[in-house]
């Protein structure tokens, strides 16, 4: 997450101290990003209160397919004179998903229509239908895609990335 821009307005000349302290004013941004129990805040630099400013906090970690990760982020702009100036926050539940498809039927040269084929029981949270394969449509894929929520009472939605692969085995694992 980033926490970046620009301030404007103009500080009085009289009272000599009060114009003196309003030029003095800074700002500090400070961003707050974790995924999963990773991450937490980092401060930017403090810029004069009518320069630009910017804050990044970054982070991964390295996620087990089918487990649900809380990311959470907030931004805010801490000013000497005031306190703090909060900005945007948030937080996602997010998951790795995959889902196992047979071939059923071909739609021109590099497009396969696919129909799940799941371990019995099993049912793909995003589900693929079509797989687009240059080298000509395979028996079967496995695809990934990432699954989210942004509260965890809500169905889950799909980023729709449908990365898939031949599979090795069928059926197969789908969450």
């Amino acid at each position: 997450m980033t926490v970046d821009g620009y301030t404007s307005g103009s500080c009085p000349t009289q009272p000599a101290q009060l114009a003196n302290e309003c030029h003095s004013t800074t700002h500090k941004p400070e961003v707050y990003n974790t995924v999963g129990d990773v991450g937490g805040w980092e401060a930017g630099s403090a810029v004069y209160w009518a320069d630009y400013l910017s804050g990044t906090n970054d982070q991964q970690t390295a996620a087990t397919p089918g487990t649900e990760y809380t990311f959470s982020s907030e931004g805010e702009v801490i000013c000497s004179a005031v306190g703090g100036i909060y900005g945007s926050s948030g937080t996602v539940y997010l998951k790795i998903v995959f889902d196992t498809v047979i071939t059923s039927s071909f739609q021109g040269t590099d497009t396969c229509i696919v129909e799940q084929d799941c371990y019995e029981g099993k049912a793909a949270t995003c589900p693929t239908s079509r797989v687009e394969d240059t080298q000509g449509c395979a028996v079967g894929y496995i695809c990934a895609d990432i699954a989210y929520r942004f509260s965890q009472s809500d169905p889950f939605s799909c980023l729709g990335l449908e990365l898939c692969r031949p599979a090795q085995n069928l059926p197969g694992l789908c969450n």
